[in-house]
């Protein structure tokens, strides 16, 4: 998949979950995600390691789906409530 195709459709999907994603792919080819919401707060302050892991799986997942060829490379869990949990991917 061409990398605007393959962005174009990660923002989408994040945006219908709720993340309110700002994506930004650097000259290096990366893709820098930020997260300006958190629409798993609540079950965030009950067991955080638990609810960033899976969604780090469903990041994961959707990748796949998205460009098999694409990598998770960080992902950088932040307070749910002030939200800006950092997903990048490589190409």
């Amino acid at each position: 998949a061409a990398a605007g195709a393959t962005d174009e459709a990660l923002e989408t999907t994040l945006i219908a979950l709720g993340f309110q994603p700002t994506l930004q792919r650097g000259d290096d080819g990366e893709l820098a995600c930020c997260l300006g919401n958190c629409p798993y707060s609540a079950a965030v302050r009950e067991n955080q390691p638990a609810v960033c892991a899976l969604h780090k799986g469903i990041t994961r997942g959707l990748l796949d789906a998205l460009d098999p060829a694409a990598r998770l490379t960080a992902f950088v869990p932040r307070d749910p409530d002030e939200a800006g949990c950092l997903i990048e991917i490589s190409a």
